[in-house]
């Protein structure tokens, strides 16, 4: 069932924006609103739209001044784009690297699209061995198993091959779900061994444990069939997926790694794109990928992809941003995070401290309340040498809490699947393609 986005009447107010800016047809930036409120209704403009713009339907007047709009006055920011002064490290990606990555996007994409093929059939050989679809009820995510073989005649061998990918489902309604302020954290460690996490005890986003846990079943049913049958053979088992589909896979990923006895059977790999971080606390799966050769764990990003940084702290400071695109004064929030119910308390310094000592022009963002599981990679179009050219550098935490991104085009499948093939084909971090001889012209981005 489509959700379908209901604009909400305005009803005049004290703290109206003035008479000469028009007033934007949403409560939480016209009307004085609740930090909750305020959160949900704009969570619902983003979902909404973020669905439209995939099916190609043309937003509606206010939802495409909302999206425009906050994609606009976010970029007059500093802080909208990553710093390339700051420490950032270039990604070190080889090949088979790449291929992983390919494998894992070309795996996620065909659970939204059936009809695509995968991989190049004259590489590897593929058996879409199981399609999960989701249920009716709240929970449960489509979710796709395949298993992944290099032909016997491939020029290259990969350590990461044969692999069994599992590859979940995103959903229309993640930034709804992702960003819900009435449902605080769970304590996760049942399902995950708390000692990933350098923090004293292990929170996770409540709806997305949830999701992990309905799924985790019937995937370790699917992972101890592939582990049975390949007998003393090494094994190989990627969880991927986009945007939420993401998130839930690295729930899962840490689950096997920490907790199940798949986690001998097998060694893991984590792979997500465009997905909302989801434990709280900083996670270190270093020690597991040093004992487990052959694994990696990445989060892809595209630069100002709003769903990376998506929970309800972060989205309330998107709503004040968007009420300042109207002349609008922020929310105020309490010591708690939440709102003031009378409307006469100061705003909270986390959100609206003053920066005007500062000498950058940046919007003020929280601190981040999740984080994803693995390295976390931007993928950045820049124009060097007079060519647009794709940059992928690894970002940590204390740097990527600083960023504002709030645009929602570059969240969709179109961008990701034209940055993964620049970087299956080499062509990324002035790389010319994986023998320099590859690419002869330039590149032609339609995503930035």
């Amino acid at each position: 069932m489509k959700r379908h986005f209901q604009i909400s009447r305005i009803k005049p107010n004290a703290s109206m924006a003035t008479p000469s800016v028009l007033p934007s047809g949403f409560t939480f930036v016209d009307n004085f609103q609740g930090a909750t409120a305020a959160v949900s209704e704009l969570s619902t403009a983003i979902e909404t739209a973020l669905e439209q713009m995939s099916l190609g339907v043309d937003l509606g007047l206010q939802l495409k001044q909302l999206v425009h709009g906050l994609d606009k006055e976010g970029s007059t920011y500093d802080n909208s784009k990553v710093n390339e002064q700051i420490p950032c490290s270039e990604w070190q990606c080889s090949r088979a690297t790449a291929e992983l990555v390919s494998l894992a996007w070309n795996c996620t994409h065909e659970t939204y699209n059936t009809a695509n093929d995968i991989v190049d059939p004259s590489r590897y050989s593929v058996q879409c061995e199981f399609v999960e679809t989701p249920s009716l009820g709240e929970g449960v995510k489509a979710w796709t198993s395949t298993l992944v073989s290099p032909l016997s005649n491939s020029a290259e061998k990969s350590e990461f091959l044969p692999v069994l990918v599992v590859a979940i489902r995103g959903s229309a309604s993640s930034m709804d779900h992702v960003v819900n302020v009435n449902e605080p954290p769970r304590d996760a460690s049942h399902f995950i061994d708390p000692s990933v996490s350098s923090n004293p005890g292990l929170l996770a986003n409540a709806t997305l444990l949830k999701q992990a846990e309905a799924l985790s079943e019937s995937v370790s049913q699917r992972i101890q069939l592939y582990a049975d049958a390949r007998g003393q053979h090494p094994k190989h088992v990627l969880l991927t997926g986009h945007s939420a589909g993401g998130a839930v896979a690295s729930l899962l990923f840490l689950h096997y790694i920490s907790k199940s006895g798949l986690g001998k059977r097998a060694r893991f790999s984590c792979v997500t794109f465009g997905s909302p971080p989801s434990i709280a606390g900083p996670i270190d799966v270093s020690r597991y990928h040093s004992t487990n050769s052959a694994t990696i764990a990445v989060n892809l990003v595209n630069e100002f992809d709003l769903m990376s940084r998506a929970d309800s702290t972060y989205a309330m400071s998107l709503v004040n941003l968007a009420r300042s695109t109207y002349g609008q004064r922020p929310i105020p929030l309490d010591e708690g995070g939440s709102s003031s119910s009378s409307g006469t308390r100061e705003p909270s310094p986390t959100l609206t401290r003053d920066l005007s000592a500062s000498s950058r022009n940046v919007w003020p963002v929280p601190k981040l309340g999740c984080h994803h599981v693995g390295s976390r990679v931007v993928l950045m179009m820049r124009l060097d040498e007079d060519e647009i050219q794709l940059r992928a550098v690894e970002v940590p935490d204390s740097e990527f809490e600083k960023l504002l991104f709030c645009r929602m085009s570059v969240h969709n499948g179109v961008c990701y699947s034209e940055r993964i093939q620049l970087i299956q084909d080499g062509i990324f971090n002035r790389r010319r393609g994986w023998t320099g001889k590859e690419v002869q012209g330039p590149i032609n981005p339609k995503c930035l």
